[in-house]
């Protein structure tokens, strides 16, 4: 008999990339950051520049053109190494809805169920629960070592709320052992950016977060 299941993933987690800066980038925003985090000096100057530096600084007069980045959001920047949006693997809760169809707006048949994801069973292989784990592509991308090579931007903009949401046609019971997450590993801590059901890619029909924090981090000759 077919059965119809939303999946959805929520919890804590993050958005963030990477992306190669110029030297003249590194310099210019590395110095604004020094002087915005020192408080003693209250460099009001420093302060509008750094914030403006999201959305708006490629308009100020105060900055180098050699510095600025071009598209007004973070978004469109350059030369992105890695970029990724998803809940980090010892912070997430898996819910799983048994709906009339695998569609959107779906009605729910009966109770939805939480399961919490213990990230460090999974990367152990000990997990009795869900079936195991993939690593991404970028899997160990690291800012310092890329900027090994060239000065970097790390972005990080950490988010809490639901990450995933996508739906499983199947035959009987849903099965957790089933699952697969797809995970990376870009700052010392997974993060899940995919699931399986049975080997099949579920597509996600998006999530909805709230922003707790941002920061900008620049790294050259792999140190912070």
């Amino acid at each position: 008999m077919k059965k119809f299941y939303r999946v959805s993933i929520w919890g804590y987690g993050a958005e963030q990339y990477i992306t190669k800066i110029t030297n003249e980038q590194y310099e210019f925003w590395n110095g604004i950051k020094q002087r915005y985090y020192d408080y003693e000096t209250n460099d009001t100057e420093a302060e509008e520049i750094w914030d403006s530096l999201y959305d708006g600084h490629n308009d100020r007069d105060d900055i180098p053109d050699s510095a600025k980045f071009g598209p007004e959001s973070v978004h469109e920047w350059g030369d992105y190494v890695y970029q990724g949006w998803g809940s980090f693997l010892n912070s997430s809760t898996v819910n799983i809805q048994e709906v009339t169809k695998a569609e959107w707006g779906a009605d729910l048949i009966g109770e939805d169920k939480d399961i919490d994801v213990d990230g460090d069973k999974l990367l152990d292989e000990e997990d009795e629960i869900f079936g195991g784990i993939e690593f991404g592509p970028d899997d160990e991308t690291y800012p310092l070592g890329i900027s090994e090579e060239t000065p970097v931007l790390y972005w990080v903009q950490s988010e809490k709320g639901t990450f995933f949401e996508g739906y499983v046609e199947t035959e009987g019971e849903f099965d957790p052992k089933k699952i697969t997450f797809v995970v990376e590993d870009i700052d010392a801590e997974y993060k899940i950016l995919g699931i399986k059901y049975d080997g099949e890619d579920i597509y996600s029909e998006g999530g909805d977060t709230r922003t707790k924090s941002e920061d900008y981090y620049f790294f050259k000759d792999g140190e912070k």
